[in-house]
């Protein structure tokens, strides 16, 4: 029999090898992976509770966007009330009543992931419950044959995104568009070309409110060329937005909290897309692209992670020509530009405000 430590061992290895293999599934389909459940592509606080004798057990993977690797803390159940403490501290929603002797006595396992309950029919209505845990109880002898297959259970899962049915709801859909964002930003294979791709797949959560987005446009002047990341027509009068991503592993800010190289030379990328549409607008300024004809164009460069510049960045923005942005600052100002878009609508239609996301 196992000992508790290979368990777990067996149990973070399984977990790590879905998430890569989710990684190799999703290369060219990024936007999929919108619709993944996050503990499979998220880094997870794992808590797993075993019984003395070590043949049952129980385990609560939570996903967790602030950590870079799995975490894991063992722990001892003697009792049912042991158990119902560790649900307590980690599943407070979930109750297993008679779950301590049914482990120590009968064979199997089960799992309860992804939970949630929405209200049929009301596909703008938010998910009553929700939760993106991943729960399992049972066995420990059945666990080797359970999760000894993780390129098959990785296969199914993303198999999986485009054959579930029902009709979808919209409050929980904009949660997991946002929420796997910020878990799929901490795989180190996660370079600028998916996220380009992440994004566009999702431009209308992701980016800042537009009526077209134009991706990865070719920009000429005198036989040179350039290609600009984003381009946004926000209409209503407002100027155009050009936005560059760098990769979310640079810095923004020095430690004496001056841009990085990374950081001022995108601006210097921006500052050429500019010249080269205001130089030779008949060619990149006609047709689709004639909102881009007039002196003013915003500016956006996202790069890095977190949010712990922001009050500095909010200070260089304040004067700069180029906005700074990292990816947190991006899904953040999209929380609130759907949370105030959703809550208008709900407002106009006779309802209280709420912000779902």
């Amino acid at each position: 029999m196992e000992s508790s430590q290979e368990t777990s061992k067996r149990i973070l290895s399984y977990f790590a090898a879905v998430r890569r293999f989710i990684s190799v599934l999703s290369k060219h389909t990024e936007g999929k992976l919108a619709n993944v459940p996050l503990f499979a592509v998220s880094f997870l606080d794992i808590k797993i509770g075993f019984t003395p004798d070590n043949k049952g057990f129980v385990f609560i993977a939570s996903p967790d966007s602030n950590i870079i690797e799995d975490s894991l803390e063992l722990i001892e159940l003697k009792s049912q009330a042991d158990l119902e403490e560790l649900l307590k501290k980690s599943a407070p929603w979930l109750r297993l009543p008679g779950c301590f002797n049914r482990i120590i006595t009968s064979p199997g396992i089960t799992f309860i992931g992804d939970a949630q309950y929405t209200i049929d029919g009301d596909p703008l209505a938010p998910p009553v419950f929700s939760r993106d845990q991943l729960i399992g109880f049972g066995s420990v002898s059945e666990i080797p044959s359970f999760l000894g297959q993780p390129e098959k259970d990785a296969v199914d899962i993303w198999n999986g995104v485009d054959v579930g049915g029902g009709f979808p709801n919209y409050v929980n859909t904009v949660r997991r568009i946002l929420n796997n964002v910020i878990s799929v930003l901490n795989w180190k294979d996660f370079k600028e070309r998916r996220i380009h791709r992440y994004l566009n797949e999702h431009r209308r959560v992701l980016l800042p409110p537009h009526l077209d987005c134009f991706f990865e446009v070719p920009l000429y002047l005198d036989g040179s060329s350039l290609q600009a990341d984003f381009i946004l027509n926000r209409g209503g009068g407002l100027p155009p937005m050009l936005i560059e991503l760098e990769s979310p592993i640079h810095k923004v800010l020095r430690k004496n909290g001056d841009l990085t190289a990374a950081a001022n030379h995108a601006s210097l990328q921006i500052n050429d897309w500019a010249r080269f549409i205001d130089s030779d607008p008949n060619t990149n300024a006609s047709g689709d692209y004639e909102f881009l004809r007039g002196p003013r164009k915003e500016r956006f460069v996202i790069i890095g992670h977190g949010t712990r510049e922001k009050g500095r960045l909010t200070e260089i923005n304040r004067f700069a020509e180029t906005q700074f942005w990292t990816y947190h600052m991006l899904i953040e100002n999209a929380r609130a530009a759907l949370n105030k878009t959703y809550g208008d609508q709900l407002v106009l239609l006779g309802k209280p405000r709420i912000e779902p996301f």
